[in-house]
Parts: structure tokens; C-alpha cells; sequence
């Protein structure tokens, strides 16, 4: 079974660097953005304000985009793996479905599969056998 759904994701620069994430309203108006780290449980995201609740620019940030973007999962008949190989599944899938939307470009999407899979993103156990 398919499972389908839009996500709000943001293009925007950060004190100049240029950064991308899930963009959410909150109940105050103000918009923030959740850069997901390597860390597939989570424990390195941040959160950076976009835009305050009276929809100015937060401060550091400029050049601000939305996009939606189609995302997909899949459930079902899949084999029964450990949670932690899923996680990798997932963000690997997450990475190649930004690229295939347009969000990131090639050298975007390629950085951040390479540190997904050989880079920071690798635990001491991923680098074993």
C-alpha cells in the first residue's frame, strides 16, 4: 500500500549558507524550517525561523522559497528489517526523492548521499565488516 502526501519544503540562505527543510506554520503565524541532520533518530535536527509571525524575514535569514513536494510510502509486504536499517531506507529515499523534485540539485543531492552513506551520517557499526 501506497501511502502519498504533500510536504512544504524551503530553499533559503542562512547567515549566507545556503540551507533546505520541512517548513511548518506555527500557531503564532511565524514559519521555521527543520534541517534534519544525519542522525536517523533525529538527535542533531534544528530548527531555524523563516519567517516571524507578521511574515518578515527572521534575521540571518534571506532568500526564501517554498515548494511542495509529493512524497511517498510504501507499506506492505516488505521484508522485516531492523528498525535502523529502515531509518537508512527512509533517508536514502528522502534524499533521492528531493533530488527528483527539484529541490536539491545534483551537487546537493550528491553531498548529502555521500555523508549519508560514507560521511557523518555513518555510525562506528555501519563501518564494520
Amino acid at each position: 500500500m501506497d501511502h502519498m502526501g504533500a510536504v512544504r519544503w524551503a530553499n533559503f540562505s542562512h547567515y549566507g549558507e545556503p540551507e533546505s527543510g520541512e517548513a511548518r506554520t506555527m500557531d503564532d503565524g511565524s514559519v521555521w524550517a527543520r534541517i534534519v541532520g544525519p542522525d536517523p533518530e533525529g538527535d542533531d535536527d534544528r530548527w531555524v525561523m523563516l519567517l516571524d509571525p507578521a511574515g518578515v524575514e527572521a534575521s540571518g535569514v534571506s532568500e526564501v522559497r517554498f515548494h511542495d513536494v509529493t512524497m511517498s510510502v510504501t507499506a506492505g509486504d516488505a521484508l522485516p528489517l531492523p528498525d535502523d536499517v529502515k531509518e537508512r531506507f527512509a533517508r536514502t529515499d528522502f534524499i533521492l526523492d528531493m533530488y527528483e523534485s527539484g529541490v536539491y540539485d545534483r551537487e546537493e543531492a550528491g553531498e548529502k548521499l555521500f555523508d549519508h552513506l560514507f560521511g557523518k551520517g555513518r555510525t562506528v557499526m555501519d563501518s564494520e565488516g
